[in-house]
């Protein structure tokens, strides 16, 4: 059924409210950006008309769709699980599987500059965390409850942490009952890769994604976790309550764009927006374009963009975005 025009305004407004798109084109908070091609691909699946991804319920078919979405991303994706991970989860982007990993009984533990969300969470729900600089964090007190939750590419950055494995294995010679999640959201919205294999590191007890970041599907929701042990609340809570256009949207954007290949593709519009930025005052001429297409790094900025002492971080989203949808302000 079409939508009485009445319904389109009310969608008009709320989307254009103000505070609209910012001014600035770099800002301090992270946006994901919606790919020409990612735009695309939605128009294509919508005008399928895939009622069929919806329709026949009884038949269980539906039930099918997060295994064969979770199978393309271990395809796609440049880490490698192995049979080390043999429970794997659909949910709603990563902020699902956190909440469902950050519950009472833990103590979070990050790192300074982190993804911010870690910590949030376990302010949310009363769950004692702490922060810790990369540097020392291994002389620290730890026991049981301790689980760190680690982004790699790193929040901090948008870049791969040179030092993650050796961290890992040292983490389990010094401190054998921490547990550690990682989140490779950042995972396919780098212009360079790395593989990692967290197979090979047994304190690593789950690994939580999101094609969010990748791209820029944050409002359909499509992420996931694989876990060394069942996670019985997503088993029985998400088994039969799946988003099917999101699990075969995002089935789709893996089986067409590598790793990388969205952001390679559109580097030089990252230049161009960070270079006008540095020009316009808006960013501090040190900064320079991220590993992630989204981001502008540097050793200074103002108290928004500091991650850590000599990490800061910048947004170009809304100028990427501008540029690649032509927009003009």
């Amino acid at each position: 059924m079409a939508l009485l025009p009445t319904e389109l305004q009310d969608f008009e407004e709320a989307l254009t409210a103000e505070p609209s798109i910012p001014t600035a084109n770099a800002i301090p908070t992270i946006y994901s950006l919606y790919y020409p091609e990612v735009r695309a691909t939605v128009e294509e699946l919508w005008a399928s008309e895939p009622h069929l991804l919806y329709e026949r319920a009884f038949n269980k078919g539906q039930e099918k769709l997060p295994g064969l979405f979770l199978d393309a991303w271990r395809a796609w994706t440049t880490v490698e699980l192995g049979d080390a991970f043999p429970h794997g989860y659909a949910t709603a982007g990563a902020s699902e599987a956190l909440r469902e990993l950050i519950m009472p009984g833990i103590r979070v533990n990050t790192f300074e500059g982190d993804y911010e969300g870690f910590w949030r969470l376990a302010d949310d729900r009363g769950i004692e965390r702490r922060i810790h600089p990369r540097e020392g964090c291994l002389t620290a007190s730890y026991d049981a409850r301790d689980v760190f939750f680690v982004s790699d590419p790193s929040s901090i950055d948008g870049d791969h942490w040179d030092g993650l494995d050796l961290w890992l294995k040292m983490m389990r010679e010094v401190n054998p009952t921490i547990r550690v999640v990682i989140d490779v959201t950042y995972v396919g919205a780098t212009k360079a890769s790395r593989v990692r294999d967290f197979a090979k590191h047994p304190n690593v007890t789950a690994v939580v994604f999101s094609l969010s970041k990748p791209f820029g599907v944050y409002y359909h929701r499509i992420g996931g976790v694989f876990s060394r042990k069942p996670i019985p609340v997503l088993e029985h809570g998400n088994k039969w309550f799946v988003n099917p256009f999101s699990l075969a949207l995002g089935t789709m954007l893996m089986r067409r764009f590598l790793p990388g290949e969205l952001p390679r593709r559109y580097a030089h519009v990252q230049e161009r927006v960070l270079a006008g930025a540095i020009e316009q005052g808006i960013v501090p001429a040190s900064a320079k374009a991220g590993n992630v297409l989204l981001f502008g790094i540097g050793p200074e900025g103002d108290a928004r963009t500091r991650r850590a002492d000599g990490a800061y971080r910048f947004c170009l989203t809304p100028g990427i975005y501008r540029n690649l949808h032509g927009e003009s302000k």
